[in-house]
């Protein structure tokens, strides 16, 4: 039984230890996700970072949840086998006890024997002697069975604190993942944020179709699309806008502007001299905004001249009563 319950106790010892290593690997884990923070390092690298912290997290708190539950059943076996053992020291006592009782009575037999017959004096002092000796160690037995019953009952009060301690060390790695996952979710919540602001804009077709049934329900419009020379991204969404017109039987042309005036994003103007312009320009805006896409406007500033001029068609100007300019998207 001794053997069993040291065994039991060194298998729960190198549990511990595995499960003290595993939130090691855990704040390991959390450390890289910071890291992967750090806007210095490559992307890439970043990226991996951030990969391998989340995988060594997940193990991490993967094998640390297993040597919890092993260690608790570690436990449950160390106290119960502790229990066995207070049981039996106590069986020992009682069985002690009786000994005892039984000796003391066997004491009191021999004395009256000696009474009884002088001649037998000599032997009922032996059978006397024999009774002490056997009450004395079944005394002994008694006190050696209370101290190993003490010994026990510190080994399972040891073993509950130990419970308890692992308890709370989980529960203080599973409040660091909690943590760790909502700072991921925070950081890939900005990333997308940023990736979805530096996208190249689109329309899709449904989104231009429903653009140029909005704009055949006015009068078919002249527009001036305007874009800046070299900006790939604007100039593929001039074309879908430009789609859109078509559709809506609205007369168009293309212009590029020399200079950017610091205009981004998408700018709708129009001329207040033309009455039915205003009208255009804001379900112009409207259906632009409506495609989730950043505009502004409709501002009543045309006509307006370019300070550094522009390119478009040979004899054609930028007249049109309504006009939309696609910025940088940046």
């Amino acid at each position: 039984m001794i053997l069993l319950s040291s065994e039991l106790a060194s298998s729960l010892h190198r549990w511990e230890l595995a499960e003290y290593i595993s939130e090691g690997f855990v704040i390991a884990g959390c450390a890289g996700e910071l890291v992967a923070l750090i806007r210095r390092i490559p992307k890439r690298c970043r990226e991996q970072i951030e990969t391998w912290s989340t995988v060594v997290l997940v193990l991490a708190l993967t094998i640390g949840l297993k040597c919890l539950i092993r260690t608790n059943e570690l436990s449950g076996m160390v106290i119960g086998s502790l229990g066995e053992k207070a049981e039996e020291a106590d069986n020992k006592a009682k069985a002690a006890i009786v000994d005892s009782s039984t000796a003391l009575s066997q004491a009191k037999d021999a004395l009256n024997k000696a009474g009884a017959a002088q001649s037998s004096l000599g032997k009922a002092e032996s059978e006397a002697r024999g009774a002490q000796t056997a009450a004395s160690n079944a005394l002994t037995l008694a006190s050696g069975a209370r101290k190993e019953a003490d010994t026990f009952e510190r080994d399972i009060k040891l073993a509950k604190d130990q419970a308890a301690s692992a308890e709370s060390h989980l529960a203080e790695a599973l409040q660091k993942a909690t943590d760790a996952t909502r700072r991921l979710s925070d950081e890939e919540s900005k990333r997308a944020a940023i990736e979805k602001r530096l996208a190249w804009r689109s329309l899709t077709a449904e989104q231009v179709n429903a653009l140029a049934e909005r704009l055949k329900l006015l009068t078919p419009q002249r527009v001036d699309v305007m874009t800046y020379p070299h900006d790939s991204e604007a100039e593929q969404l001039a074309n879908l806008f430009l789609a859109a017109f078509i559709k809506a039987n609205w007369k168009w042309n293309r212009f590029e502007p020399m200079d950017s005036e610091g205009i981004t994003n998408i700018f709708v103007e129009f001329d207040p001299s033309d009455k039915k312009s205003g009208e255009s320009a804001k379900a112009l805006f409207d259906g632009i905004k409506g495609c989730d896409l950043a505009v502004v406007g409709p501002a009543s500033t045309l006509p307006r001249e370019y300070r550094v001029g522009y390119t478009g068609q040979l004899n054609v100007k930028p007249d049109a009563p309504v006009r939309l300019t696609i910025g940088s998207n940046r």
